[in-house]
C-alpha cells in the first residue's frame, strides 16, 4: 500500500522533529531497529500527513499494513524525505512502526548516507507523533549481513542478508503488540538547526521527487511449491521467474526449525565452475540443463511453525535456487511468489512491423529498461546498481521516447549537475559512497542534457538554466587542457579505452559535440553572449580534427599522432562532430559496418555508430550489420540485453536497449522539429521492411504513424498528429511535405 502523497512541507518552516535511535548505536556495520509509536485518533475517518527519513533506510506501517519505503537515494547536501498521508483512520487506537536499517560500513556503493544513524517523523498539526517524542524503540538482532564473495558483486552491494527467524519479535508492527520492555527513543541529532550564519545541517532535507516503485504481484513460471523435506532430508528447487526480473521474492515456510535455507539468484543458467566473473561462460540462459544457478544469496534461519520471508531490499533474478539442508522437524515451503519492482513508468509507445525479429527485439528492451530503473537509472540491476552517465545518458531517452516519462530523466540531470567537482567535472556515477571520474562521461551528460531539452522544451527552460553553470563548468574543464593544435588534452580519471588520453580523436570529437550543444542550449535558453563564448572554440577544434585524417586508408586515426589505429566509434563520433565533410563521410561509410580491422564499437557506442549511419545516409545498415549482434542475444535466449558482446558480466544492462527508440524516432521515424514538438518531424528509415507501425508520446499528445512499401518500392503513409502542431513529413528520396494544422495525414503514391 502506497500512501505517499506529492510535494513535502514547506522549505522556510524549520524541521521540528530531531533525528531519533536507541541508547546503543551499533555498528560499524549493518544494524536494524524497530521503531513503534501507539496513538489514538477522536474523530472517524481523521487524516495525519506525515513525513518520514531515515539513515540509512526504512520501511513504515500503519497498523500492520506496509505503507512506503525509502528515502529515495541522494546525497547529504540534497537527502530525502518522503510524505504520507495516513488516513482515514477509525476513531480509536493505531500504531505506527517503522524498521529502519542503518547500513555503517556495509553500505551499497550507490548510495550516500551518514556516519551516524537516526530515524525521523514529523506529523502536520501532531506533535505527538514527532520523533522522538514517545516513540519506542529496540535493537533486532535477527539480521546480519552476508558478505560472501560473488564476483563483484558484493564489492558494490555492500551485502545481503542472513535472518535468524529464531531472534525476530513476532507481531511488532500490530496494534496489539506490547512494546512496554521497548526503551524511549533518544534524541540524536536536529533535523534542521536553524541554520545560523549559513551553516546547513547533515542532512539537507529535500522532499522525494519521483514516485514511490511499483510493487506487482506475480508469480514463478516454474515452481515446486508446495513442497514438503522430511526430518533428516535435504534438497533443493528451483524458481523460474520466466525471464530476468527484480523484485522481492516471498516464500512461505511452515515448520523446519534451525534450518538454514538458502536462496541463490541468478540472472541466467551459468557453466559450472570456480572461475571469476570475467571468465565465467554463459549459454542458453533458460537451458537448466547445461548448466547450474550460481549468484549471490540470502539465508534464512527458520523458526518453526508459519513463516514467511522476504528481503528488505529487492533482488535481481530469473533464478532462485532454494537450498534446504537437512534438520530434525520435517519442513513445507508451502508457497512462493514474488512480487515485481521497477520504477512506475508505463509504455505508451508501440510498434509493430513486418519482422517478427525486430518485434522480439523491441519486448526485450522494454524489459531491459524496466528493469534498470528503480530509484535511479542502474547500469545493472544484479552487479552494481549504479547510475552512470553512459547508460542513463540512454535510459533518459528511453523514458521520454517510449514512456512520455520526464521526472526520473530531469532527477538524472539534476543528480550530476550537483555533483560538479572543483575542476568543473561532473562525476560519472551518482549518488556513490566514493567519487569516480571518467572524462568523457561529463560530457555525455551535456548530450543528455541537450536531448532533454529538445524533447521537453519550453516548460523545462528554468531547469535547464539551472545546469548551465555546470555545462560551462565541464567545458572549462575541457579547455584548459587542450592541446595547442586544438586536440583534446590529457584529462584526470579514469581514461577508459583511452578516453582522456592526450591526442584521443573520439573525445576531441565528442568534446566538439559537446560544445555545439552548449551553444544551442545557452541560445535557446536567452543567453546569447554565452553562446558566442563556445561557438569559435567548437569551430577550433571541428577543424582540428581533420589532421586526424588518413586519406590513404579513408578513416580517421583513434591518435592524429599514431599510424594505423581505427576505432567504429571514433568515425561515428567524427561524423557526428561534423569533420568528416568533402566527402569523408561516404569514404567512411564503405568501411564502417562492414570492415573487420575496424575495433567493433561496443553496444552503448553503436547507439552513436546508428546516429552518424543516419545522418550520412547509411541507416539501411542499421537492420542488417548493426543489429547482428542483438540477433546472437536473441538466439542464446537472453530476456533482457547483456552489457558486453562477449563473457559479458552484466545480462541485464539498459544501454544496449537503445535500439528501441530508434525503432519509434528513425524506423517510424517521429522526433521533434522543435524543442518540445512545438513543430513535429515523421521521417521514417523503410530498410528491408515491408511496413511499420506504431505511436509515440509526446509532451503535444501521441503520435501515430504507419507506413507501407507499395510497389517499385514507393512508401505510403499515414498518420495522425495533434491538431494545431505543425507537422512535416519526408519520405525518402521526396521533398518534406509540411501539414501546419497537424492531426490526420495521408500521402499515396
Amino acid at each position: 500500500m502506497d500512501r505517499m502523497t506529492a510535494g513535502g512541507r514547506s522549505n522556510a518552516e524549520p524541521w521540528r522533529a530531531q533525528w531519533a535511535w536507541s541508547r546503543d548505536w551499533g555498528g560499524p556495520g549493518l544494524t536494524v531497529r524497530l521503531f513503534r509509536l501507539s496513538f489514538v485518533t477522536e474523530t472517524p475517518g481523521d487524516r495525519i500527513t506525515v513525513h518520514v527519513s531515515a539513515d540509512s533506510r526504512y520501511r513504515l506501517y500503519l497498523d500492520g499494513v506496509a505503507v512506503g519505503r525509502g528515502p529515495l537515494k541522494g546525497a547529504l547536501e540534497h537527502y530525502h524525505y518522503e510524505t504520507y498521508d495516513l488516513g482515514p483512520l477509525a476513531k480509536g487506537p493505531h500504531v505506527l512502526a517503522a524498521e529502519v536499517r542503518w547500513f555503517g560500513i556495509h553500505s551499497p556503493g550507490s548510495e550516500v548516507h551518514a556516519a551516524t544513524p537516526g530515524f525521523l517523523v514529523q506529523a502536520e498539526g501532531r506533535p505527538d507523533l514527532d520523533t522522538p517524542g514517545r516513540w519506542r524503540v529496540r535493537a533486532d538482532p535477527s539480521v546480519t549481513p552476508d558478505t560472501t564473495p560473488y564476483a563483484n558483486a558484493l564489492g558494490f552491494l555492500g551485502h545481503l542478508d542472513v535472518v535468524d527467524a529464531r531472534l525476530a519479535v513476532r507481531g511488532w508492527v500490530e496494534s496489539g503488540f506490547d512494546d512496554g520492555g521497548w526503551e524511549p527513543a533518544l534524541g540524536v541529532g536536529h533535523a534542521d538547526a536553524g541554520r545560523p550564519w549559513g551553516v546547513l545541517p547533515l542532512r539537507d532535507l529535500h522532499p522525494r521527487d519521483v514516485p514511490q516503485l511499483n510493487e506487482e504481484p506475480r508469480e514463478f513460471r516454474e515452481s515446486p511449491c508446495p513442497k514438503t523435506f522430511a526430518p533428516g532430508e535435504a534438497g533443493e528447487f528451483i524458481l523460474d521467474a520466466g525471464a530476468l526480473t527484480t523484485g522481492y521474492p516471498v516464500l512461505r515456510f511452515d515448520g523446519g526449525r534451525d534450518r538454514a535455507v538458502t536462496l541463490t539468484y541468478g540472472e541466467a543458467v551459468v557453466m559450472p565452475g570456480a572461475e571469476p566473473w570475467e571468465s565465467r561462460e554463459k549459454g542458453i540462459r533458460d537451458d537448466l540443463g547445461g548448466g547450474v544457478i550460481d549468484g549471490y544469496r540470502d539465508t534464512v534461519i527458520l523458526p518453526g511453525g508459519a513463516f514467511v520471508f522476504e528481503p528488505f531490499h529487492w533482488r535481481t533474478f530469473w533464478f532462485i535456487r532454494v537450498s534446504v539442508p537437512a534438520g530434525p522437524e520435517p519442513l513445507t515451503v508451502a508457497d512462493a511468489r514474488f512480487r515485481f519492482t521497477t520504477y512506475p513508468q508505463c509504455r505508451l509507445a508501440t510498434f509493430a512491423c513486418s519482422d517478427p525479429g525486430l518485434e522480439r527485439m523491441w519486448d526485450v528492451s522494454w524489459r531491459t529498461f524496466q528493469n534498470c530503473a528503480h530509484e535511479t537509472y542502474e547500469d545493472c540491476p544484479y552487479y552494481e546498481q549504479f547510475n552512470y552517465t553512459a547508460d542513463s545518458r540512454i535510459q533518459a531517452l528511453g523514458s521520454l521516447a517510449l514512456a512520455g516519462e520526464a521526472d526520473l530523466p530531469r532527477r538524472t540531470i539534476r543528480l550530476f549537475r550537483d555533483s560538479a567537482g572543483p575542476d568543473g567535472l561532473v562525476m560519472s556515477r551518482v549518488p556513490a559512497r566514493d567519487r569516480q571520474v571518467i572524462p568523457h562521461f561529463a560530457l555525455l551528460w551535456i548530450l543528455m542534457t541537450e536531448e532533454f531539452w529538445v524533447w521537453r522544451g519550453a516548460p523545462e527552460a528554468g531547469f535547464i538554466r539551472s545546469c548551465l553553470h555546470a555545462v560551462d563548468g565541464v567545458l572549462w574543464a575541457f579547455r584548459e587542457r587542450l592541446r595547442p593544435d586544438g586536440f583534446a588534452g590529457a584529462m584526470p580519471g579514469w581514461t577508459i579505452l583511452g578516453r582522456g588520453t592526450a591526442g584521443s580523436t573520439y573525445m576531441t570529437a565528442l568534446f566538439t559535440r559537446a560544445l555545439d550543444a552548449a551553444v544551442r542550449l545557452h541560445r535557446e535558453c536567452g543567453e546569447p553572449a554565452d553562446a558566442a563564448r563556445w561557438a569559435p572554440l567548437a569551430a577550433r577544434t571541428r577543424t582540428a580534427l581533420r589532421r586526424a585524417w588518413d586519406g590513404d586508408a579513408g578513416l580517421f586515426r583513434d591518435d592524429p599522432d599514431t599510424a594505423g589505429t581505427f576505432r567504429q566509434d571514433t568515425q561515428a563520433m567524427a561524423i557526428l562532430a561534423g569533420a568528416a565533410a568533402d566527402g569523408r563521410d561516404r569514404r567512411i561509410l564503405a568501411r564502417l559496418t562492414s570492415d573487420p580491422a575496424l575495433w567493433p564499437a561496443e553496444f552503448v557506442e553503436a547507439y552513436d555508430v546508428a546516429r552518424a549511419l543516419e545522418l550520412s545516409g547509411g541507416y539501411d545498415a542499421f537492420f542488417g550489420p548493426v543489429l547482428d549482434p542483438w540477433r546472437t542475444m536473441l538466439g542464446v535466449r537472453l530476456s533482457t540485453w547483456a552489457e558486453h558482446r562477449e563473457r559479458t558480466r552484466s545480462d541485464c544492462h539498459a544501454w544496449s536497449a537503445w535500439i528501441a527508440i530508434d525503432f519509434v524516432t528513425t524506423v517510424l521515424g517521429v522526433r521533434p522539429a522543435a524543442p518540445g514538438f512545438a513543430r513535429i518531424l515523421i521521417a521514417p528509415h523503410p530498410g528491408p521492411l515491408a511496413w511499420a507501425r506504431g505511436s509515440v508520446p509526446t509532451p503535444a499528445g501521441p503520435v501515430e504513424v504507419e507506413w507501407r512499401k507499395e510497389a517499385a518500392g514507393a512508401l505510403s503513409l499515414s498518420a495522425k498528429a495533434p491538431a494545431g502542431v505543425p507537422t512535416s513529413v519526408v519520405l525518402p528520396g521526396r521533398a518534406p511535405q509540411d501539414f501546419p494544422a497537424g492531426g490526420a495525414i495521408s500521402i499515396r503514391i
